[in-house]
């Protein structure tokens, strides 16, 4: 087909390629760089390569795709990537459990390297989803299983929205929620939290939550509980009274359930087999260490679940993933130890953060995760400046130009090396 459309394109008359260029270089004027390219073609040699007509053609057909535009035009902040070329000090950016994974996890692994390689690993992953049930007391009929609750994030709107649909989410959040919903053309409406109530996700908020949802008939209102990136968490009572209230489905992302709740107690998959409109999604990446191997999954009543599972990609995760995951789940003790380490370890930063001038916390954060600004500076060039790697949340969704960058909880060495840094910063050191 694209080829046969060069052919044409060469045979137009001189005028007519004229017109046809001049239209090219209309759309070409609109591009909005996408921000995961790398590509020196695209970043240096954009305008030359794209003359070429069999370029302009594969450009043409993905920039006048309505998806893609659609997405594009949304104009959704990602994370900052890791800065190239500098060697940090201590870097804070990233979202993982720096105790890592189970050594039972570890122990295990020569034995699972055992399994044969030549095979495709199972369609349905029956032995992981009969351990997750049992961890946490459900049906397997109510799980399923993804390459990280980034795919589930995918999906769920892909299966169950249309083009135009109203969706409803609180910010600031994970941006790949935002995302996913942009992806299918839904009509994202945010409800944020703000600074000057420090970001707290009470009955106040939720109210407003579900004033957002009925005007406008969302048919996804989407939670993030604790929350990414200010470690806020929204109490089940909360989520149970917007569950009964909203006018679709309720999903409620739970990736930080367990440094906050190891046990589960707390989790939104309680109210899962008594209200048939929410979704909960979870993962392997945070509390278990396990973000290699790239397995989290999705809990809901079966008939939600059956449609998740028809549209999922078939083996996308590895043989050796789901057997690590289901390794994970034979120390489920460990997940307490991870909870009482990480909770040390938050309330030694936070005691002696709040005693430093000039530095202000976003929310109460019971998780690895919070959010640090400097009242009268950039605190992520500050950081930077003293070897010290950041998230800069400056331009993310619910959070733009309030300053705020987002810190990762880590072991007791790395993070009084942060404090040494936060010291020199709010007592206004311009060398370290």
């Amino acid at each position: 087909m694209i080829f046969g459309q060069v052919i044409l394109f060469r045979r137009l008359t001189t005028a007519k390629r004229k017109l046809h260029l001049h239209q090219y270089r209309r759309i070409r004027h609109r591009v909005i760089k996408p921000r995961w390219s790398t590509s020196t073609a695209w970043n240096k040699d954009a305008g030359k390569s794209l003359r070429n007509p069999r370029l302009f053609l594969a450009y043409k057909i993905f920039m006048t795709n309505s998806f893609y535009n659609h997405t594009m035009q949304a104009n959704i902040p990602s994370y900052v990537p890791q800065i190239q070329g500098f060697h940090s000090r201590a870097d804070f950016s990233t979202l993982t459990n720096v105790f890592g994974p189970s050594p039972l996890v570890r122990k295990a692994l020569p034995s699972l390297l055992k399994d044969p390689m030549n095979l495709y690993p199972m369609r349905n992953p029956v032995r992981l989803k009969e351990k997750i049930a049992s961890w946490l007391t459900i049906d397997p009929s109510m799980i399923t299983v993804g390459n990280g609750s980034d795919e589930l994030i995918a999906i769920i709107p892909q299966v169950l929205l249309e083009p135009g649909d109203h969706c409803v989410v609180q910010t600031p959040t994970f941006f790949r929620i935002i995302e996913s919903l942009h992806r299918m053309k839904g009509e994202v409406l945010t409800v944020p939290a703000t600074d000057e109530t420090n970001f707290v996700l009470g009955q106040r908020y939720i109210e407003s939550v579900f004033a957002a949802s009925k005007r406008t008939n969302a048919r996804i209102t989407w939670l993030c509980s604790p929350n990414n990136p200010t470690g806020e968490t929204i109490e089940l009572d909360h989520i149970t009274w917007l569950s009964r209230r909203v006018p679709g489905l309720l999903v409620v992302d739970e990736a930080y359930q367990e440094f906050f709740d190891p046990k589960n107690n707390l989790s939104a998959t309680r109210l899962v087999d008594k209200h048939d409109n929410i979704i909960v999604t979870k993962t392997f990446s945070k509390a278990f260490g396990l973000a290699g191997i790239r397995v989290g999954f999705a809990i809901s009543s079966p008939h939600l679940i059956d449609a998740l599972e028809r549209w999922r990609l078939n083996f996308a995760i590895s043989s050796l993933s789901l057997r690590i995951a289901e390794a994970a789940l034979d120390d489920i003790s460990f997940l307490q130890k991870v909870h009482e380490r990480m909770d040390t370890e938050r309330t030694f930063l936070f005691t002696n953060i709040d005693k430093l001038p000039q530095l202000k916390r976003g929310g109460h954060s019971k998780t690895n995760v919070f959010i640090l600004k400097h009242t009268n500076g950039n605190l992520f060039d500050l950081l930077l400046k003293r070897g010290i790697v950041t998230a800069d949340f400056n331009e993310m969704n619910g959070l733009e130009h309030l300053g705020f960058v987002r810190i990762t909880v880590k072991t007791r060495s790395e993070n009084e090396i942060l404090l040494q840094a936060l010291r020199k910063t709010a007592n206004g050191h311009k060398k370290f």
